[in-house]
């Protein structure tokens, strides 16, 4: 059974979803960016490099998901935005 949503849900929906993809392209780039510093512990690198492939996996589906919903209307709330920025600025 195919139920349809109303614009406001459909809305609402898109952008959680643009809160995960955010989020989860975060922890990626975390990710990405703590494994060299770990390269001389084989546990350690191990258990990031899992996580990176998990969390890789998840972006995945996050994307699929998107894609099905109806694509470029999943943009994460600007909360979220400023949130990943700043993140991304203390890196530097």
């Amino acid at each position: 059974m195919v139920v349809a949503l109303d614009d406001t849900k459909r809305s609402a929906i898109a952008t959680e979803l643009g809160d995960l993809k955010a989020i989860q392209e975060l922890l990626i780039a975390n990710e990405q960016k703590v494994l060299p510093a770990v390269s001389n512990d084989q546990e350690i690198s191990k258990r990031l490099n899992d996580f990176l492939k998990d969390d890789q996996e998840n972006l995945t589906v996050i994307e699929q998901v998107i894609s099905k919903f109806g694509g470029g209307s999943a943009q994460p709330r600007d909360t979220i935005r400023q949130y990943v920025e700043q993140v991304y600025n203390r890196w530097k």
